[in-house]
């Protein structure tokens, strides 16, 4: 696995204007005065990754953390939201449709996640979230498996968020 993906907004800043300056990019000026302002900023960004099943969410992420946290299935996995965010230390919480929550190491994701071990999501998990140190320049990540399934479970169950 590959090293985590984190960049420094700053040095990237510092980045974009030396080489804007280089290529007499003026018309970048704006941007980088955005990028200048949001990093010396407290705020985080908040990213949603969404697609297809099968389209490479899991293995993308799991590249961007930099080591396989999410499982990537060669079956569609069930509708359910993980959020990925920077924690002292490695660690998931199951939220369940009725608003209880129950900690697991992340090496049980799959059991909530996949339609292998949690078949039509019977287990009735709203979503996942999971803590990891290599996140801190990164939180929060919201990943959201949506497929066919969350359509259906919506269509039999419209009482249920």
């Amino acid at each position: 696995m590959s090293k985590p993906f984190a960049i420094n907004i700053i040095e990237l800043t510092i980045l974009l204007k030396e080489l804007s300056a280089r290529f007499k990019l003026d018309s970048l000026r704006q941007e980088i005065s955005a990028c200048e302002s949001f990093a010396s900023s407290p705020t985080k960004i908040d990213i949603a990754v969404f697609g297809r099943f099968k389209a490479g969410k899991s293995s993308f992420l799991n590249h961007l953390i930099g080591r396989p946290v999410l499982p990537v299935a060669a079956v569609p996995l069930t509708a359910v939201i993980t959020r990925l965010r920077y924690g002292p230390n490695d660690r998931a919480i199951v939220e369940f449709l009725h608003g209880q929550s129950q900690e697991i190491p992340i090496t049980q994701i799959k059991e909530y996640v996949t339609e292998k071990e949690n078949p039509a999501n019977q287990k009735n998990v709203a979503a996942i979230t999971v803590e990891l140190p290599q996140l801190k320049d990164l939180s929060p990540l919201e990943f959201c498996r949506y497929s066919w399934r969350r359509k259906r479970f919506h269509a039999q169950h419209p009482n249920n968020p």
